[in-house]
């Protein structure tokens, strides 16, 4: 999904604005956990006073290769306050059949008085049920100096209708202000106490900009010590863009570093125009392709189609699995192939 929020604005008239308005306040956010119910609060009542400034409406067409059309496929509405900044998103998938918007999910956030970011809730739409479910809710704090120092990741439990917290990031920053460690926990509602779980270290070369490597450890109980799991690698263009990352798992027994992925990317100034998947081949001791996603964008940046595509080892060439077309109006020209994109 995708959002843009510098285009259209101008595009949209009043009685839309007033229709998503109207919809988003028939948003219900209910039975969170007592723990948490005073940190949330503002989260309840956010559609009830939420001050719609500016609503964005995206579609997204796929491409139908067998009737050569575009079809309708998703639409993506967000609503902003003052100053541009989110507070809701909704998706809903298009079905041809009833020829109407199904809702599909959607995505509620709330700001503390400095604009950043304190909660973020996720819901699902349940069709059976007709109502929206609660998938998971993360709560953010800041140190002293506005650095994000946690994530609390709650997750619901429909039988018990309430909220239970789950996972806990803790990062820590270096001197330049860089995220050096990032500490995971996970809670045991039997013995109600947080465990080491994942620490992710990250080493800078020139000890400060783009972490350069990642070192992922796995907290062993029972020696009570880090034990090495993985190693990202990354490297980056001139101006920050990451264009390589290089995923290994530590093999004990071998006592080395393994290869597992590789993600190779391009990009035209800031815009990513290609991500290649690849999958090290223990045999023959190198690198296959596995997926590739190109993306083209318009005039002003924004993105205006991706396609998605898989490597084909008996061809030895990619295939088109999937083509989207992002548009801020519903009906296109359906004289408008997808373009031609190829990489060899």
């Amino acid at each position: 999904m995708k959002t843009k929020v510098n285009k259209s604005w101008r595009r949209r008239n009043l009685f839309l604005a007033i229709q998503i308005a109207v919809l988003t306040l028939a948003f219900s956010i209910n039975g969170f956990a007592q723990d948490i119910s005073q940190r949330i609060s503002n989260t309840e009542s956010l559609f009830k006073q939420m001050e719609v400034e500016m609503v964005d409406t995206n579609f997204t067409h796929k491409w139908n290769q067998d009737s050569s059309r575009w079809e309708l496929y998703n639409r993506e509405i967000s609503l902003y306050k003052k100053d541009r900044l989110l507070i809701g998103m909704l998706n809903e998938r298009w079905n041809e059949e009833a020829e109407e918007w199904e809702n599909f999910d959607r995505t509620v956030k709330s700001y503390d008085e400095k604009e950043k970011l304190i909660e973020n809730l996720n819901q699902k739409w349940d069709a059976n049920q007709d109502k929206w479910v609660n998938l998971q809710l993360r709560t953010y704090t800041y140190d002293r100096l506005g650095n994000k120092s946690e994530i609390l990741y709650h997750e619901w439990r429909q039988a018990a209708g309430q909220w239970f917290s789950t996972v806990r990031y803790l990062i820590d920053y270096n001197m330049y202000g860089e995220q050096s460690e990032v500490l995971i926990k996970v809670y045991s509602p039997s013995t109600e106490i947080w465990s080491n779980d994942t620490r992710y270290t990250f080493i800078y070369d020139d000890g400060y900009g783009q972490p350069d490597e990642a070192i992922v450890e796995a907290w062993d109980g029972f020696s009570e010590s880090w034990q090495s799991r993985g190693k990202y690698s990354m490297r980056y263009d001139f101006r920050g863009n990451k264009t390589q990352e290089t995923r290994a798992t530590w093999n004990e027994s071998m006592s080395k570093w393994v290869n597992g992925l590789r993600f190779l990317m391009d990009y035209e100034k800031r815009n990513m125009t290609s991500e290649i998947e690849q999958r090290w081949d223990y045999r023959s001791d190198e690198w296959n392709n596995a997926i590739r996603n190109l993306f083209s964008y318009d005039d002003e940046g924004e993105m205006k189609q991706m396609v998605e595509e898989r490597w084909n080892r008996d061809s030895s060439g990619w295939e088109t699995k999937n083509i989207f077309l992002y548009s801020d109006i519903r009906e296109i020209d359906q004289e408008q192939k997808p373009e031609e994109q190829s990489q060899e």
